[in-house]
């Protein structure tokens, strides 16, 4: 278990939120 693996994971996350966020917007 590493910092930048978690980092990675949660960015990852917020990415896939905002691209249903987008989705739903357009």
């Amino acid at each position: 278990y590493s910092i930048t693996d978690s980092g990675k994971a949660h960015f990852n996350q917020m990415k896939e939120y905002l691209k249903e966020l987008y989705d739903e917007v357009m």
